[in-house]
């Protein structure tokens, strides 16, 4: 199940909600990075998500991503999922898939709700039929100078039941980005959207910096996916700063390289085992 199908990513969830754990999303900004998730996934025996921002993804191309994941996701035999995180137009999203995603996320949380519920209805029926998994956003994650609002339970309730979307992000008071201080999470919101929607995972947006005792608890409160773009980001980029300074510009490119991807690594084992997914694969 190297990469697996809609159906089987619903699965891979349905044991993570039975299992009380969380699904690990990383997000990468280049080939190397992307590496680095995919070998950390492998060796830690857990299904894994490589998510790739707009930014990323037009800068380096769906299909040259998608055929790069393929590749990594023959090398083993861990569930490696390909995700187009937080795009806010339903083409991109419909651009991903055809060029072999199999997860996208459509973000139309600064809409109204009814708009929000037809934006991600029209993706939820392109993707479905070709066998791919979606996620949405209810309530709204700050990135940047943005304002933040926290879901509430019968707008994800009415989404969800509108729309037939796989995994549901619920904005509980976090942010992307590195905090400037420490987010006081609704853990109480997660408990009730779960109960509401229990077969529907929850994600939890912004991981970068909240303790991990705080994402526990949102595990616990019903999360089952933590995504961690901006800590593994810039712990690769300082990767490739040390290497520099520490080989020299005369060292080959590929030791830079993988200097950073082993630091890169190291991060993401820590998200790994905060989301408790540890040999679940």
């Amino acid at each position: 199940m190297n990469m697996p199908t809609r159906e089987q990513i619903v699965e891979i969830f349905a044991k993570a909600i039975d299992g009380g754990y969380a699904i690990p999303h990383i997000n990468h900004s280049d080939y190397g990075d992307l590496i680095a998730i995919a070998e950390a996934g492998r060796e830690a025996a857990t299904p894994i998500m490589a998510a790739g921002t707009p930014m990323t993804t037009s800068a380096m191309g769906f299909k040259k991503i998608s055929v790069i994941a393929h590749l990594l996701a023959e090398e083993g035999d861990t569930p490696f999922i390909i995700h187009c995180d937080h795009c806010p137009d339903p083409e991109l999203c419909k651009q991903a898939i055809d060029a072999g995603y199999n997860s996208v996320m459509i973000d139309a949380s600064d809409k109204p709700l009814d708009e929000n519920i037809a934006i991600v209805k029209d993706v939820v029926d392109y993707a479905h039929a070709r066998g791919v998994f979606v996620e949405a956003e209810v309530g709204h994650v700050a990135h940047g100078e943005g304002s933040s609002w926290d879901a509430s339970v019968d707008e994800a309730v009415k989404l969800v039941s509108a729309t037939g979307v796989d995994a549901l992000a619920i904005a509980m008071g976090s942010e992307h980005g590195f905090y400037k201080e420490l987010p006081k999470l609704n853990f109480d919101l997660a408990v009730q959207v779960h109960e509401a929607l229990p077969n529907t995972p929850l994600v939890l947006h912004g991981g970068s910096g909240i303790p991990a005792a705080d994402v526990r608890h949102a595990i616990a409160s019903g999360i089952r996916k933590v995504n961690v773009g901006t800590d593994v980001r810039c712990t690769y980029v300082a990767g490739l700063r040390d290497a520099i300074a520490e080989m020299g510009i005369e060292r080959h490119t590929q030791d830079i390289i993988a200097f950073a991807q082993a630091r890169a690594k190291e991060k993401i084992f820590d998200v790994i085992d905060m989301c408790g997914s540890r040999n679940k694969a």
